[in-house]
């Protein structure tokens, strides 16, 4: 993380905000906070399908994230983030190409725009002002991460408050009117014509969270106009015994109720009515490090069955999720109960490690079970450099028909 006074960072920043008063900018901006992440990634799946065609997706893939922080005055600070991506496809590939969009009504090409080889996607992911003149709270308004339990790493476009009246205690608060529409959301249609998204609903949401050396405690609700109303409680110890040994432990609890109009309006664009359901998440975990080791298993529980549910808006947000590829928190059918185990050695800057997950998804016309199986391998240069690999088998069985999948991943990150 660097500083510059009025260098061009300074300029990049400055040109997209308005003054907040008739001072000259070199009062106006005190300094500049560079920060963010370059990363290159090569990608490999192979699907194979039991009653369809074998397939195989390869890509490069270079991704260059970087954020503009500007001290305004003692009050004000504004960030803009920029985003560059490209993907190159490698090989012959049997998907088409959707080409390229940054069209922002909607958020619909932030983050979103992968093509073929040559082309790529450059976007202003993040623009916000923030407010601190409040004792104990911090104002955020604009395009910003939206930070919450149900989403990853996620942008949307509106207002966050945070309050922090003791230490290790957060009070925050959110309204959202757009979400950005990337590849990790839920693409669950809402209305008759299934042209309206999750991503194009308010959101809105309140958390109380206190975190300190041993413990993580929180408390999440958020709302999705005319979808579902989310909440979700995570409780969280991890115990150092001496300076090799610790023990850990998270027990996570999560409830999703629709609304009955999206019930109703999803039963007319996918299932008959009545597929969609509200649904429970039961989560369990315990695990151990010592002496360069990292043992950690655990139980989740989750769905109804036959029916269809959800308990993330993208990715797995900060529910229980181990392995890579088999479990999906955003759309699932049936009724869910996972075990799962997880080992890892780490030597100096060296890590090795392997995840097993198994999964049984009840159905009336009969279970489905699946298995995976995931080899890490990590090499940490410095603080700022690192590599990471994983390899993911994926194996399931619906009476006597099998599918399976593999996933090969590697990354090169730095971060400054």
């Amino acid at each position: 993380m660097k500083l510059f006074k009025l260098s061009l960072a300074a300029v990049v920043a400055a040109g997209a905000l308005s003054s907040v008063s008739a001072a000259p900018l070199e009062e106006a901006i005190k300094d500049i906070d560079v920060s963010g992440f370059g990363r290159y990634r090569f990608q490999s799946t192979d699907r194979k399908p039991a009653d369809a065609q074998k397939s195989r997706d390869t890509f490069h893939r270079f991704t260059l994230d970087v954020n503009f922080k500007a001290t305004l005055d003692d009050n004000f600070f504004s960030v803009i983030g920029l985003r560059y991506d490209t993907r190159d496809i490698v090989g012959s590939h049997n998907k088409a190409n959707s080409g390229i969009t940054n069209t922002h009504g909607g958020l619909s090409g932030v983050n979103g725009g992968w093509g073929g080889s040559g082309a790529d996607s450059f976007s202003v992911r993040q623009y916000y002002v923030g407010y601190t003149a409040i004792p104990y709270t911090t104002v955020l308004f604009g395009r910003q991460t939206a930070g919450t339990f149900f989403t990853d790493d996620i942008v949307a476009t509106g207002l966050k408050v945070a309050i922090n009246p003791v230490e290790g205690l957060t009070l925050a608060g959110l309204f959202y009117t757009n979400m950005e529409n990337d590849g990790d959301l839920a693409n669950i249609p809402f209305g008759d014509a299934g042209n309206a998204f999750i991503h194009q609903k308010n959101l809105w949401g309140a958390a109380a969270i206190y975190q300190n050396e041993f413990l993580d405690l929180q408390a999440w609700y958020a709302g999705l106009n005319k979808v579902a109303n989310l909440f979700a409680i995570s409780a969280g110890v991890d115990y150092a015994i001496s300076d090799y040994e610790s023990v850990r432990g998270k027990a996570q609890w999560a409830h999703t109720n629709l609304t009955n109009k999206f019930k109703e309006n999803y039963g007319k664009v996918a299932w008959a009515d009545g597929a969609a359901v509200n649904s429970n998440f039961l989560g369990f975990g315990l695990g151990a490090s010592f002496y360069g080791f990292d043992l950690d298993a655990g139980y989740l529980n989750y769905g109804e069955k036959d029916k269809i549910s959800l308990h993330t808006l993208e990715d797995a947000g900060s529910l229980i999720k181990p392995g890579e590829e088999l479990l999906d928190y955003t759309v699932f059918i049936g009724k869910h109960n996972v075990w799962f185990g997880t080992a890892a050695y780490t030597y100096n800057a060296y890590s090795i490690g392997v995840d097993y997950v198994n999964d049984k998804a009840k159905h009336t016309i009969g279970d489905i079970k699946a298995d995976e199986w995931v080899v890490r391998a990590g090499y940490k240069y410095n603080d700022k450099l690192s590599f990471k690999a994983w390899y993911s088998m994926v194996a399931e069985k619906a009476g006597d028909v099998k599918d399976k999948s593999d996933r090969f991943r590697f990354d090169a990150r730095y971060k400054f």
